[in-house]
């Protein structure tokens, strides 16, 4: 029977976590991808199956911090560099913004004056169906109730000039 307590999990030669190297990390990933593989084999087992999820449980949950662990390592590593190329492979590195606190108001009409200005000479009919088309692209009909940036962006817009901005987390993507 499998053992569920983490404590009573097996470790690595070296289990500082300082000393591991490599080819360990190797072992470990191998090791988790036999039990993997091996999982068909526990069809028609209740009993085993139980005890494989239980004795997996915690090493799921200590896998996922470990790997926030690792990309906060990461992220410090980086030194502030959006790309890190290693022999192990490439760090890329992405910043959010957080915002909130926008003036709607000025920037609808700021989007309106600003497609009027392109093509004063337009047809009306032209001219609402250009307006509605910005507004689509670069107001807040999306699930987060957000102006979308990027459009914003390509009208010529730049949204900290609308908005309360600050930096948000930062993600981690192994190449």
């Amino acid at each position: 029977m499998l053992d569920a307590n983490p404590r009573n999990a097996p470790t690595t030669k070296n289990s500082s976590r300082s000393e591991m190297n490599i080819a360990e990390i190797e072992e470990l990933v191998y090791a988790a991808e036999a039990l993997y593989v091996a999982i068909p084999d526990l069809t028609g087992d209740i009993d085993l199956q139980i005890a494989t999820w239980k004795a997996l449980k915690p090493l799921r949950d200590r896998a996922t911090v470990a790997m926030k662990e690792l990309e906060a390592m990461i992220i410090d590593a980086a030194d502030g560099k959006a790309v890190t190329e290693t022999p192990s492979g490439v760090a890329q590195l992405r910043w959010s913004m957080k915002r909130n606190q926008w003036r709607s108001n000025d920037l609808l009409h700021a989007i309106c004056m600003t497609v009027y200005a392109e093509d004063i000479e337009c047809p009306q009919g032209e001219l609402v169906a250009k307006v509605e088309k910005a507004v689509r692209e670069c107001g807040p009909f999306n699930a987060s109730a957000g102006w979308r940036t990027t459009a914003l962006k390509e009208y010529g817009f730049s949204p900290e000039d609308y908005c309360h901005e600050q930096p948000g987390a930062v993600t981690v993507e192994i190449i």
